[in-house]
């Protein structure tokens, strides 16, 4: 889930992981907050978490490799080229 400040103005300020309740805050340094996994959707037509249902799961990288590991496709990062198109260009 995401966290927010305490104060009239909501600030956001970080994630807390949903499954050990690990809470990462936005600093300067702070590299865990980039691997944070944020999963947010509404429910569409026949869902099985019920229609217009609002779904989020949050996850710290430690409990995101142990909870889906093994179903994850792990790989060297690649840069992906674009395709151009004469209106773009």
């Amino acid at each position: 889930m995401e966290v927010y400040n305490n104060s009239d103005e909501l600030e956001f300020q970080g994630y807390e992981c949903d499954v050990c309740g690990e809470i990462i805050l936005l600093e300067d340094g702070n590299n865990e907050v980039e691997e944070v996994c944020h999963l947010e959707f509404i429910g569409g037509q026949d869902s099985i978490f019920g229609e217009g249902n609002h779904v989020s799961l949050t996850l710290c990288q430690h409990c995101l490799k142990e909870t889906l590991g093994k179903t994850l496709t792990v790989s060297e990062y690649k840069t992906i080229k674009t395709l151009e198109c004469d209106c773009c260009k």
